[in-house]
């Protein structure tokens, strides 16, 4: 019987999507949401906050999406509260779907 030689196979490399940071909770990100969003239309502004707190661009876009998201939250006193709850439900869905959070987080 003439034994065969096998040839290492390649593992292909796995790329992480995203680390989770314990130190990032709500109130570093909400600075961060706010930074980006006083820096909207300076150039290299978000690349600098994501250097600074050692985060993705991206991140930084999504909270600062999640921020005005969050003020396109129209309530008038015109509406009636059946209204307001169920425009605050949809917000909080959409948060749910865009931000990849649990509903505790929102």
């Amino acid at each position: 019987m003439v034994g065969v030689l096998s040839q290492p196979q390649e593992e292909e490399p796995t790329a992480m999507k995203f680390m989770r940071r314990p130190d990032l909770d709500n109130v570093p990100r909400l600075k961060i949401a706010v930074q980006a969003f006083l820096g909207l239309g300076i150039y290299g502004e978000i690349t600098r906050i994501a250097k600074a707190y050692r985060v993705s661009w991206l991140f930084v876009y999504k909270l600062l999406w999640q921020l005005m998201l969050l003020y396109e939250l129209e309530v008038c006193g015109f509406c009636s509260s059946e209204a307001i709850h169920k425009e605050v439900d949809r917000q909080i869905l959409l948060l749910r779907f865009e931000g990849h959070c649990a509903l505790e987080r929102i």
